[in-house]
């Protein structure tokens, strides 16, 4: 009949090459040291870390297998797991450098005690090892990912204050010439409007924008001069040329001087009846804003007529302005 004990001496091996197979099959690395820091145990995925074997392994010390590094820089062998854990006597994390892994290490400090004694107790140091390269680098490209976007963000949000800057600055000063330019169009539209000559101003697309009422009154426009803002000239030249002594000649005049903008100066007009007008064309250069413009200037008047005695007496025919960028 087989010893009871030496029956339970076999369950027990049989349990601990179980459980010697079980934690070998684990990912996490699992290594106990004895209170010197020598290794007593540790499993097969340990075995494959520091690529050592297993029998070669037993017994040496822990911070000699396994040299880990922090930030790139060796740590000391009172900074290493196993003796800030016997050195502390409890638990603790952190992150280290093994090779080219980085390694999650964490650690116990167990109080063995091998009988009833209690000077015969003896502290044990169980280091659980995970390799967590792969998601420190994703951590790692996430953040270097973020910082670029927060990067690129502080730049673009400069680069759109700085715009914006200078948006308020270019509008301000177009506002100030807006400004000034609207006075200076209402002193010259009033000045216009009280001349004793007649004024008509054309823009680039041949629509008057200008005419005062000495304008109408002379052609016998029956309209006010607002009514005429947006008329094309040429419609208009076809209405005004009735008056003249020699109707279809001044209307084909007319329309030459608009379409191909000759200079013209001391041109008679003879009215049909009697009076007489002179025209003068003359180009002119006008910057408005950042906008090059340039046009002409047609006056045409009551010349003095030494045949008829009349007294001479001046007033505007048309003033064309043509703009192009």
């Amino acid at each position: 009949m087989k010893d009871p004990l030496a029956n339970q001496l076999d369950r027990l091996r049989t349990t601990l090459g179980t459980m010697e197979i079980a934690l070998g099959t684990i990912n996490e690395a699992i290594v106990w040291t004895d209170s010197q820091g020598k290794v007593q145990w540790c499993n097969t995925t340990f075995d494959r870390l520091v690529a050592m074997s297993h029998n070669l392994i037993i017994g040496k010390q822990l911070s000699e297998l396994l040299s880990l590094r922090r930030s790139g820089q060796d740590i000391s062998i009172a900074e290493h797991p196993v003796n800030l854990a016997l050195k502390s006597q409890s638990k603790g994390q952190a992150d280290y450098e093994f090779n080219d892994l980085i390694l999650e290490i964490s650690w116990s400090c167990l109080n063995l005690q091998q009988s009833s004694h209690k000077e015969q107790a003896e502290l044990s140091i169980v280091l659980a090892i995970r390799d967590i390269t792969e998601s420190k680098r994703r951590e790692q490209a996430l953040q270097q990912v973020n910082e670029e976007l927060e990067r690129r963000v502080v730049e673009r949000t400069q680069a759109l204050t700085l715009a914006n800057q200078q948006l308020k600055k270019e509008l301000a000063e177009r506002r100030r010439v807006e400004a000034k330019l609207w006075t200076t169009t209402s002193r010259l539209s009033a000045l216009i409007q009280n001349l004793q000559a007649g004024v008509l101003v054309e823009d680039q697309l041949g629509q008057i924008v200008l005419v005062n009422q000495k304008f109408c009154q002379q052609f016998g426009i029956p309209l006010l001069p607002e009514q005429l803002i947006g008329v094309d000239c040429q419609q208009l030249a076809q209405t005004v040329r009735e008056p003249f002594f020699d109707s279809e000649q001044v209307a084909q005049r007319i329309e030459d001087i608009l379409n191909d903008r000759p200079v013209a100066t001391s041109e008679e007009l003879i009215l049909s009846d009697g009076r007489t007008f002179e025209r003068d064309e003359v180009q002119f250069g006008l910057t408005i804003v950042t906008t090059a413009t340039c046009g002409c200037i047609e006056i045409s008047a009551i010349a003095n007529n030494s045949k008829r005695n009349y007294k001479s007496e001046k007033s505007a025919f048309a003033y064309s302005l043509l703009t192009h960028p």
